[in-house]
């Protein structure tokens, strides 16, 4: 009997047997562990071609919605534990971005073209938001959900710059916005407006065993959502904690306590000029 061994580690055996005692040379034995280590060598390679396709599969699909370092982080992790991880409680910035007036928009383009350009526009600002390494939540009609300092993977280390992440993101999503704009006809043109907010959010994968989906959900978010119905048309509204984390980066300028939507006590919001 042999075994089957790849960096030390036994993969498998071979066993070779005939009737009596002694019915093999020192060359049959040779030859036998040739062929073990041969075929180890084979099978492990195997096996890590089939490993690196089902990761390359993995991170294609989820660099749909993360951004291209943060999907290989995470297919690798789900191949190598074989599970995800616990949803988490951790400190995030939460971005949600809308177009103004989307509706009488639609109204004046044939459903073909809206199609068009909604997907050009999600496309421009999907770009963006990977390029500061933050994680599409969802896409919400002409919507975005966005969501920076998350996933953080078991052992990986903390991204403590995801707030300036998420405000200079903002920035760049209304500076592509407005590059689309100059290059469309006038008929097709309209503002978007940008909400930012900081703090805890519960972070994981929720849903059913049909079907999962990675999402924050929590009072920060339910702010952030509000500070963007909040921001006039071409701006960016961000909390008083991003404000606070953010300020020697950004020129901002105070708003006032706002009373928002569904949120009992009002709430202090900053509209973001541009960087110092």
């Amino acid at each position: 009997m042999r075994a089957l061994l790849t960096q030390g580690n036994a993969i498998g055996v071979i066993l070779l047997d005939s009737p009596g005692r002694e019915k093999f040379s020192e060359h049959d034995r040779d030859l036998v562990v040739s062929i073990a280590n041969l075929a180890a060598v084979a099978l492990e390679r195997a096996r890590l071609t089939e490993e690196l396709q089902q990761q390359g599969q993995l991170r294609q699909n989820l660099e749909r919605f993360l951004s291209p370092n943060v999907a290989q982080a995470l297919s690798r992790y789900l191949l190598q534990h074989g599970k995800l991880w616990e949803p988490q409680e951790q400190l995030v910035t939460v971005l949600f971005a809308d177009v103004k007036g989307f509706t009488a928009l639609s109204e004046r383009l044939s459903p073909r073209e809206v199609q068009d350009l909604l997907n050009e526009y999600l496309h421009e600002m999907t770009d963006v938001i990977f390029k500061y390494h933050g994680t599409v939540d969802k896409y919400i009609g002409d919507g975005i959900m966005a969501v920076f300092g998350a996933p953080q993977l078991p052992g990986e280390p903390v991204n403590d710059q995801h707030t300036f992440q998420a405000v200079a993101a903002a920035l760049d999503m209304l500076a592509a916005q407005q590059q689309l704009i100059d290059r469309w006809e006038p008929s097709r043109a309209f503002a978007i407006r940008i909400g930012v907010n900081s703090g805890l959010a519960y972070t994981g994968f929720f849903g059913t065993r049909h079907r999962l989906e990675y999402t924050a959900i929590g009072d920060t978010v339910n702010t952030a959502s509000r500070l963007e119905s909040a921001a006039e048309p071409g701006s960016v509204f961000i909390g008083e904690d991003t404000a606070r984390t953010v300020a020697e980066a950004f020129m901002l300028q105070e708003m006032g306590e706002l009373q928002l939507k569904g949120k009992q006590q009002r709430v202090r919001a900053y509209k973001v000029l541009g960087t110092t």
